[in-house]
Parts: structure tokens; sequence; C-alpha cells
């Protein structure tokens, strides 16, 4: 198999993502319009943020409803695909999304319910810096939608953006920076430095690949919503791998998962359901 492609999606592209789709699930973006000053300050809060202290970080632990600091392994992600006894993944976590619009009813229904959690912030500079990015990953998504011809609802959608840490490893762990699954919601927009202890995908071939990242270029997928709207379309195992031992290799990826509105029916499920069944069945396997 060839490597995953790069799409110029400020061109007119369809077929080239119907084709990265149905082959891979996977494509890398530029002309996606986002600044690179905008996609700096995201990284510099991020950091910001992570090399505080584990006492001073977990002050922003929201995990009960969905937001805020996840420390280290945490998550499985693995048991999300059904591997139950995956150990927990080596990386920590924060994490912000959409919350409730006073005034308006939609936000405030039982189908609402865990999907519009108040958010927590440790700084104005980075409630200021993510609050504008995640508003521009959403009009990039809406932009890839297009090109995709898929008319799944997302003007009030129950997204998150999140930033992983992955800190350098100096023993062996149990497990690894992110277990093999697959992502919940619609499209998933990742942006991550290039360091050791990377993306793998599996291909076709059932072969692990590994993603070169590139300077400001989005690594897109799909997930499984996308697969069950257009089930040509894979919704593709995936996971991060542990870089050699003692090596300079910490990593932050800075993610965007889009997910369209919680009532939207995508063949015989609603998004919010789908969701909250992947969420539950994550933190019924924690330890």
């Amino acid at each position: 198999m060839k490597e995953v492609p790069i799409i110029d999606i400020s061109q007119n592209v369809s077929e080239l993502v119907n084709q990265a789709c149905t082959k891979w699930g996977f494509f890398l973006a530029n002309g996606h319009g986002i600044s690179e000053n905008l996609i700096n300050n995201m990284f510099k809060s991020s950091y910001d943020f992570f090399n505080l202290s584990e006492d001073e970080k977990r002050k922003y632990d929201r995990t009960e409803v969905g937001r805020g600091y996840y420390s280290i392994r945490t998550k499985a992600l693995a048991r999300t695909s059904g591997d139950f006894d995956a150990p927990c993944d080596e990386k920590e976590s924060f994490t912000c999304g959409n919350e409730k619009v006073m005034g308006d009813s939609y936000y405030f229904t039982p189908e609402a319910e865990g999907h519009f959690s108040e958010n927590i912030w440790p700084t104005s500079y980075m409630k200021k810096i993510w609050s504008e990015y995640k508003e521009s990953c959403q009009e990039v998504c809406a932009r890839i939608m297009n090109l995709m011809n898929c008319p799944l609802r997302a003007d009030k959608p129950i997204s998150t953006l999140i930033a992983h840490n992955y800190p350098e490893q100096k023993t062996k762990p149990e497990g690894i920076r992110a277990g093999a699954h697959t992502d919940f919601g619609t499209l998933t927009l990742l942006l991550t430095e290039n360091k050791p202890g990377g993306l793998q995908v599996m291909g076709l071939d059932n072969k692990w690949h590994d993603v070169q990242p590139l300077p400001y270029t989005f690594i897109v997928n799909l997930g499984d919503l996308m697969n069950r709207w257009n089930d040509k379309w894979r919704s593709t195992l995936h996971r991060v791998v542990n870089p050699p031992i003692n090596l300079k290799s910490r990593r932050i990826s800075v993610v965007y998962f889009h997910s369209p509105n919680y009532d939207t029916d995508v063949n015989g499920i609603t998004a919010g359901n789908h969701l909250l069944e992947k969420f539950n069945m994550n933190k019924k396997y924690e330890s």
C-alpha cells in the first residue's frame, strides 16, 4: 500500500477524499485556512498546562462530566474496541467541548444530558485560544463534510477538543501510548509533533502503517458514525506506539473530535446515544 495521501481541501477534491476514505479512512489535509499563529498558540497553551505539577493539574479534573484534566493511565482506548483486558494508555489529557446555551431548550432535553457540560479553564488565555481553535476546527470539518456530500446535521455539535501529552518514557511501560481503537464520531482533526513514538493505522493489508506528521497539516480520519452513514468508507483501527526508552520523545497532540447534533439519526442510532455508549464502555472497564 502507498502512504496515506495529502489533499489540499481548499480545492474541489471530492473524488480524492472519497478514494482516501475508501482505502485508508485517513488523509492529510492542507489548505485548511487555520493560521500558523493560532496553531502555535494551541501548542503553547497545552505545554503551559501539562508543565504544571501533578497536584496543580488535578485541580482541573472534571472527568465525571467529561471535561478538564485526565491524569496518565486513566483511560484505555483499546477497551472501546472490545479488548477489555487492555492496559491503560500512557498519556494524560485535557478536554473541552461545547456548553449549554441559556434560553435554548435544545440544550436542556433529557437527550442532551452529558453532552454540554461546563468547561473548566486554568487561565483566561487558555480559554481564549482553545475556544478560537475549536470554532476554526468546526469550520474545517464543515468544509470536509461538504466535500463528502454528507448531510449529517452539525449546527449544534457534540464535538470535543482534546490535547494529549505523551511523556518521555524512562522505563518500559505495561501499555502503549494509545491502544488500538477506532474513533467514535464523524471526523477527527489531529495535529501532532514529529517525535518518536507516533501514530500507526491498520491498512487493508492488515499491517500497521506509520503516518508521518507534517507541519501545520491535519491528519484527518473518519469515525464510526461516518462509517455507519457510508459503509464503503473506513473507520480505521489506529494506535499510538511507544518510543525507544530514554529518548527525547515527549509528544503533544491536539485533536478535534467532530460529531453532529446529538439527535442526528445515523442509520438507526442517534449520534448522542452512540457516543455515550462508547464513553460508558471505556468507563465501565477502567481500573
